[in-house]
């Protein structure tokens, strides 16, 4: 099957910006690792919200793309832009996937980490 050209210089256009913002947070920590997972998460969640969600998915090279949620959403777009360890990309994983659970939105997605304790708080919490 062909994908629309136009959605994937799009989906690919992000990826890298995406990349960037990693980098960035990779050498100055802080505020950039802060953008960059509220940006992973914003992508994730207007994606699986959207109406071409499972050709969003093929694009990106998900499995079972009409099962594309915005947790398996989040866990692919850290895998492919993130140049973290493992275990930090978990744990950020997991309070992202945590949020999206709880329906947060991406403008209060700091804010609603920091409330409930960070990134370790909200990653055992999905955890559980």
């Amino acid at each position: 099957m062909r994908y629309d050209a136009k959605l994937q210089r799009e989906v690919g256009r992000r990826l890298t910006r995406l990349r960037e913002l990693n980098l960035s947070a990779v050498r100055n920590g802080g505020a950039c690792r802060s953008r960059y997972n509220e940006r992973v998460y914003r992508y994730a969640t207007r994606w699986a919200a959207s109406a071409r969600r499972a050709d969003i998915a093929r694009v990106l090279g998900l499995s079972a793309p009409n099962n594309a949620d915005a947790c398996r959403l989040i866990d692919h777009l850290l895998r492919a832009t993130a140049r973290d360890d493992r275990r930090l990309r978990h744990k950020h994983g997991c309070a992202l996937k945590y949020a999206a659970i709880r329906k947060v939105r991406a403008e209060r997605l700091i804010a609603y980490l920091a409330k409930r304790r960070g990134y370790n708080a909200c990653a055992e919490q999905y955890r559980l």
